[in-house]
Formats: structure tokens, C-alpha cells, sequence
């Protein structure tokens, strides 16, 4: 028997694509739109942090080594008395009085030399001569004295900026700051302070220690 035909009616008809058709806003489907990236948001920069402000000039330091400085001497000096004024251990050098006017001399000597607009005075034969006119301690003690107090009043009432100005050149300690003077007058100072020491023990006295 014959296979059937396919008839009209039974034929396959290819499937026809169904159009799209657009969503409806609101419905599931549609598709949100995209969010536009959002631009970095610049911070504003931030100020540099104020520099510190510069210390204030002060001369407080060197006040403090001043009075130390005082005060180690005397101590020392305590064990002469006048009676030990014209002591040499040998012929030619200073006595005791003349150790202490020296030291008294040379902290005018530094002080001077400091603001001079010509630096230190250089003549020291002349300078020896002065010291060597001095014969008793007590007059020396008392030169030292006073010239300690003029250097106090020049540490405390001259402008502090006037300390950190540079000594003139061509001298001593040349285009270094004023106020270092005040090192090598502490270091000055305490070589004769053991000179001192050493004279006081050639007479069979014992210095007390200076930093107590």
C-alpha cells in the first residue's frame, strides 16, 4: 500500500519568529540604565603644617656658665687668705694676689675684646705691667668682683640679639658669635683656678672641691 501523502493541511508550515515587541516601562524586564561612574571627588589640599617658630635669642645659657663659673673660683680661692698674697712657688712668676688680678683682668679683657669694633686688645706686656702692680689679694678679689658684675649686667641688659652678632675679624675668636667669649673666659678662668689649687697645697693648705 502506497505511503501516504502529506496534504495541505498537514504540511509544516516553518515557525514564524514572533517579533519582539518592547517591554513596557515598569516591567521586569526592562533593563535599568547604567549609573554614570561617579568622577572622584577632589579633597581640598592640605595647608603645610606652619613652621616652628624660631627660639627667642637669649643669653640664659651663658648666665648660667657665668655664675658656675664664679662660683667654682671662689670655692677654690677660699683656701688663700691675704697673708698668702705675695706667695710664688718660684721667682719671676705670679703671686697669688697677681693669679687672682689676672683673672680679674681677663674677664674685662673678654668682654672689651667682644664688642670692640678694633677686637682685643693684643698689647699684653702692658697688660702684665697692670697685673703686676697688684700686691694684695683682698685688692685683687675685689677687682675680680667687679668685673664679674660687669659682665652679669652686659649678659642681662644687652639685647640678647646683639650677643649672637659676630666678633669683627681679623682678631680673636674672629666672626664667632659674641656670646662665645663667655667659653673661653669659663675655660680661662679654670686653668688659673689650678693654679690656685696648686699654690694653696705649696702652703700646706688643701682647696676644697669647687663643685660642691
Amino acid at each position: 500500500m502506497p505511503p501516504k501523502t502529506a496534504t495541505k493541511k498537514s504540511a509544516k508550515k516553518p515557525a514564524k519568529q514572533a517579533a519582539k515587541k518592547p517591554a513596557k516601562p515598569g516591567s521586569k524586564t526592562t533593563a535599568k540604565p547604567r549609573k554614570a561612574a561617579a568622577k572622584p571627588t577632589s579633597k581640598p589640599l592640605a595647608k603645610p603644617a606652619a613652621k616652628p617658630a624660631a627660639p627667642a635669642l637669649s643669653t640664659e645659657c651663658q648666665q648660667r656658665s657665668l655664675a658656675n663659673m664664679k662660683a667654682f673660683f671662689e670655692r677654690t680661692l677660699a683656701a688663700l687668705d691675704e697673708g698668702d698674697s705675695a706667695f710664688t712657688p718660684m721667682p719671676g712668676m705670679f703671686s697669688a694676689a697677681q693669679q687672682v688680678a689676672h683673672t680679674a683682668q681677663t674677664v674685662d679683657w673678654f668682654l672689651e675684646g667682644a664688642f670692640s669694633p678694633t677686637g682685643f686688645n693684643m698689647d699684653f706686656p702692658a697688660m702684665e705691667t697692670e697685673v703686676r702692680k697688684v700686691t694684695s689679694l683682698a685688692a685683687a678679689k675685689q677687682w675680680l668682683e667687679e668685673a664679674y658684675g660687669r659682665f652679669e649686667r652686659a649678659l642681662k641688659e644687652r639685647p640678647a640679639p646683639r650677643w649672637h652678632e659676630p666678633i669683627v675679624k681679623d682678631t680673636i675668636m674672629g666672626g664667632a658669635p659674641r656670646w662665645s667669649v663667655v667659653d673661653g673666659l669659663v675655660d680661662h678662668t679654670a686653668h688659673h683656678r689650678g693654679s690656685i689649687a696648686v699654690y694653696a697645697r705649696l702652703r700646706g693648705k688643701t682647696p676644697a672641691m669647687p663643685y660642691m
